[in-house]
């Protein structure tokens, strides 16, 4: 349902094994939390 609903922006953070979360801010901003780096922004915006 998310990958619908939100795209490939973030179909390739849910397929990756090291990411535990995915988060989106609500000024459209995608972050993921990674198992070794933690919590980190990524280039993606979500309008």
């Amino acid at each position: 349902m998310l990958r619908t609903a939100l795209g490939p922006a973030i179909a390739r953070f849910l397929e990756a094994p090291d990411i535990v979360e995915v988060m989106l801010n609500p000024d459209g901003r995608l972050w993921v939390d990674r198992l070794r780096e933690g919590l980190c922004a990524t280039d993606e915006l979500l309008v």
